[in-house]
């Protein structure tokens, strides 16, 4: 975005204002959702019987770490958050997944950048963190020289932007444009090609 340096040192910091998401148009949303840990309280439980106080109460959230940041690192701040209820609380893990990712070269990086040129050849290839979880994180358990390394990786038409592809995904209207499909399957038939070194 190529922001001022103030600006830019501001965002890095992690000291902005949610109003100076907005510096990122219509990434902003996702500007702020992937700087930091998230935390969605998605599911409520308590009680059995309408004039009864419940002794207990389950309270489910989808929390998405920050790369670096620790189960343990995340039970601190909740207790912090619980102030004089932390006592009262018991945290139970359901899931508990360290945020992972890829580096940025190998082989199959070379592939995905070599693709993206063959289909856009003036497209810069930015690697990107997802704001959600994803079933890669399995892949990159697996063993090898450099470790499991997985990407997402898609092709979308011209006209969409990194703002459109992601406001289809898990929405309320969830689509997906068949333009952008068949570039999909174009560009994997040729990433599968470069990788296994066919082409």
């Amino acid at each position: 975005f190529k922001f001022d340096e103030t600006t830019q040192q501001t965002l890095i910091d992690g000291t902005a204002a949610d109003a100076d998401y907005e510096k990122f148009g219509a990434l902003s949303a996702y500007a702020h959702a992937f700087s930091h840990t998230t935390i969605a309280q998605t599911v409520l439980r308590a009680g059995g019987a309408i004039n009864v106080l419940p002794s207990h109460a389950w309270l489910e959230m989808d929390i998405r770490p920050f790369p670096g940041q620790t189960q343990e690192d995340l039970d601190v701040f909740l207790r912090e958050a619980l102030g004089d209820l932390a006592d009262e609380v018991e945290i139970e893990h359901l899931i508990a997944e360290p945020a992972t990712h890829s580096p940025t070269d190998g082989p199959l990086w070379d592939a995905i950048v070599n693709t993206t040129k063959e289909f856009f050849p003036e497209a810069a290839v930015v690697p990107v963190h997802a704001t959600g979880g994803s079933d890669l994180r399995f892949a990159r358990r697996l063993e090898g020289p450099n470790g499991g390394r997985a990407y997402g990786f898609a092709m979308h038409a011209r006209e969409r932007d990194m703002a459109s592809a992601n406001s289809q995904l898990h929405s309320h209207d969830e689509h997906l444009y068949l333009e952008d499909l068949e570039l999909t399957v174009r560009a994997y038939d040729s990433l599968v090609h470069k990788f296994v070194g066919l082409s």
